[in-house]
């Protein structure tokens, strides 16, 4: 212990100056210090903040993309259903009278629209 004393007065004596020097009274080394570590701080959460407005700007896009394949999925669906539909009502053109493929149409537009407002 007695080994270092004189290398530890020398610091203490040092930090002392120092703080006598600066108007708040505390050693310019450590004010030194606790700016850098402040520095480090800003720099890490810029970091984080940035990292998070990233990863939300890649949901937001991923959520876009995932509703515009729903829609291109549930259009398919529907040109078939209609594809279905009206090759239905062409054979029924063949066996029915007029007036019932008439009536049949309209159930299957009526059909259509309800289950449009539904999407």
């Amino acid at each position: 212990m007695e080994k270092n004393t004189g290398k530890f007065m020398k610091e203490l004596w040092s930090l002392l100056l120092s703080a006598q020097k600066n108007a708040s009274g505390v050693p310019q080394q450590f004010l030194d210090a606790k700016e850098e570590e402040t520095k480090k701080k800003k720099a890490e959460n810029d970091r984080i903040f940035d990292e998070i407005q990233r990863r939300k700007e890649k949901e937001a896009k991923e959520s876009e993309e995932e509703k515009e394949r729903q829609m291109v999925a549930s259009a398919i669906i529907w040109v078939h259903i209609l594809t279905s539909n009206y090759c239905r009502m062409t054979d029924l053109a063949n066996i029915l009278p007029r007036n019932q493929i008439e009536g049949e149409r309209d159930v299957l537009v009526c059909n259509l629209e309800m289950r449009m407002e539904l999407v």
